[in-house]
């Protein structure tokens, strides 16, 4: 039998996998972040770009919207051909 200053909470590696991947992922990324500074040796790189979320660069996004854009604005010119507003 051992004495600690307190209860003792144990924990399989499942329940710990399931919790983690609960986190949102800027606190998965943080807890890579202490792991790494814990000295837990690991391939740091992979885990952080798992944890990043998906980026979407501003050209992907400048030519979707612009791609709606020209939807709408084509539906807009039939609409006013055909007379129905």
């Amino acid at each position: 039998m051992t004495f600690t200053k307190g209860p003792t909470i144990s924990f399989t590696y499942e329940e710990v996998k399931d919790l983690v991947l609960q986190l949102e992922d800027a606190d998965k990324l943080r807890l890579a972040k202490e792991m790494k500074k814990a000295g837990v040796p690991y391939d740091w790189d992979t885990i952080f770009a798992a944890f990043k979320p998906n980026q979407v660069t501003q050209r992907a996004i400048d030519r979707e919207v612009k791609a709606v854009r020209a939807k709408r604005q084509a539906r807009r010119r039939g609409e006013a051909a055909s007379g129905r507003r």
